[in-house]
């Protein structure tokens, strides 16, 4: 009889390990796959609240509920702070359409001008708030992990170009020491992190949209302020989308002095850019559905052409 046992405790003990050295044998994609999955994450209907918790980082919420204070006293709009604690802080919940959104539908109808007055709006506050970083007091700040978040790059791309995953993968320590010299927080301003207040997805008013002032958009995600990029970084996440035509980001770009020329830009373009790629194929190969639902309406393609424009860059520079 206790042989028996024995040898059932054994049969557990052999699939425990089977299944950890797969993970093991594939820790590259096991990795990425496992941090990519907390991306799975939809907001559901009108919820009351929205709350974000982090128990194991309690200085990402501190320095996301500082970045709170600082952009409202800016004199923009950020969520209101109903309860908060050192891991965990909810917001109240604000109907509205990402600007995101609305940016797409405005590129369906081929409407420029209201584009440009909404990505000028937030790209003259953009230059604002990094104007005023000197204000800013975070708990902790750190250098960008390129290393974790270029080798996730890599771990996906290597299943379709072995090669380019190899040539990024050699250079991953010199792109960390570009990021050595980065002084600016990441306030991630891509455009799904802003809400038009009001505005409704089925009755999109541009007359309206024209009007708007900087005061009127919500600002919300505040997460990755902790991490030192540079100042081009933000500007690459609000502009580099496939409803913002080149001549349009040529022109904003130029108009808010950001040279995407010099080596450390060219640098922070592509390791921002390839992350825009890695969430969107990762989507796309590895929860289809999801990615219908995300990115209905988006041209991965766009998305997949930048990263490759901006890794050649990349690799004639280091």
């Amino acid at each position: 009889m206790w042989i028996v046992k024995v040898k059932v405790y054994f049969n557990k003990i052999f699939v425990y390990l089977l299944k950890f050295t797969k993970k093991t044998v594939l820790s590259g994609y096991y990795i990425m796959e496992k941090k990519l999955e907390t991306l799975i994450k939809e907001r559901s209907g009108n919820c009351p609240t929205y709350t974000k918790h982090k128990p194991a980082n309690p200085e990402l919420i501190q320095n996301e509920l500082v970045s709170f204070d600082f952009i409202r006293g800016l004199g923009f709009l950020t969520p209101e702070v109903i309860y908060s604690t050192g891991t965990t802080f909810s917001t109240r919940y604000v109907s509205g359409t990402s600007v995101f959104r609305v940016l797409e539908l405005l590129h369906k109808e081929n409407d420029i001008k209201t584009i440009s007055h909404i990505l000028n709006l937030l790209c003259k506050s953009l230059n604002r708030i990094h104007n005023n970083t000197d204000l800013l007091n975070f708990p902790q700040t750190q250098k960008y992990d390129t290393e974790t978040k270029i080798g996730e790059v890599c771990d996906f791309l290597e299943e379709e170009n072995e090669g380019l995953a190899n040539e990024i993968r050699e250079r991953i320590p010199k792109i960390a020491e570009v990021f050595e010299e980065a002084k600016t927080p990441f306030f991630d301003r891509t455009p799904k992190n802003y809400i038009i207040p009001g505005v409704a997805e089925s009755s999109i008013d541009t007359t309206y949209l024209r009007s708007l002032e900087q005061s009127d958009i919500l600002y919300f995600d505040f997460t990755s302020t902790g991490d030192l990029t540079f100042e081009c970084d933000d500007y690459v996440s609000l502009l580099f989308h496939y409803c913002v035509t080149d001549d349009l980001r040529k022109t904003l770009l130029e108009k808010y002095s950001i040279d995407l020329n010099s080596r450390e830009n060219i640098v922070c373009t592509f390791v921002r850019l390839s992350r825009f790629w890695v969430r969107r194929a990762y989507y796309k190969k590895v929860h289809p559905e999801a990615y219908q639902k995300r990115y209905l309406y988006e041209n991965f393609n766009y998305y997949q052409e930048k990263m490759f424009e901006y890794t050649d860059k990349m690799i004639r520079v280091i």
